[in-house]
């Protein structure tokens, strides 16, 4: 059973999503909470998720932050955005304090799902088949020489490393079923 904790500061946004978790027969919801400080509490009292899900922009903390200190002082803990931004500074942002994957919020309930249990069984990252094509067309249009039907060459990978910095993160962001079965 996968234990999950919301972190919303809407609260429709958090009974929508609870409602669709605990729909799930390997899900449970052990908390839906309106801040990371709320969150940062119960993870204090020992209620602590395997998967805890976080908003990106709420009051006094944001889910950069929460994602940050979760993973700091709860490290066991894996922690998903989940967003209505889908900017791609911000994904890797998340990705880079320790964020364990990245869902836009209006992805299907599938989406939401799948990429739950994936983070869950241990996967490294998980995003958004929106957010990973946009991911590989940004990549892609830093190369100026590269037709869709060439392979990357070993000039383009040095242009690559020196002109996108978050290519490092790349190996690390894993496309949910969606994208690897070809459609978008």
């Amino acid at each position: 059973m996968i234990q999950l904790m919301l972190v919303d500061d809407h609260h429709l946004v958090r009974n929508g999503f609870r409602l669709i978790l605990e729909s799930q027969p390997d899900m449970a919801v052990l908390a839906d909470v309106e801040s990371g400080d709320a969150a940062l509490h119960l993870l204090a009292q020992h209620q602590q998720p395997d998967v805890l899900l976080t908003d990106i922009h709420m009051d006094e903390m944001n889910g950069i932050k929460l994602i940050e200190l979760v993973r700091e002082k709860y490290p066991g803990i894996k922690v998903m955005a989940l967003s209505m931004v889908d900017d791609i500074h911000t994904v890797f942002e998340v990705l880079h304090v320790g964020g364990s994957g990245y869902l836009v919020k209006d992805s299907s309930c599938d989406e939401v799902l799948f990429g739950i249990r994936r983070v869950a069984n241990g996967e490294k990252r998980s995003t958004s088949v929106y957010l990973w094509g946009f991911l590989v067309s940004t990549v892609i249009s830093s190369i100026p020489t590269v037709y869709p039907t060439e392979i990357i060459s070993s000039q383009n990978m040095i242009f690559l490393s020196v002109n996108c910095p978050y290519l490092n993160s790349l190996p690390k962001v894993i496309p949910t079923r969606k994208l690897r079965t070809g459609y978008f």
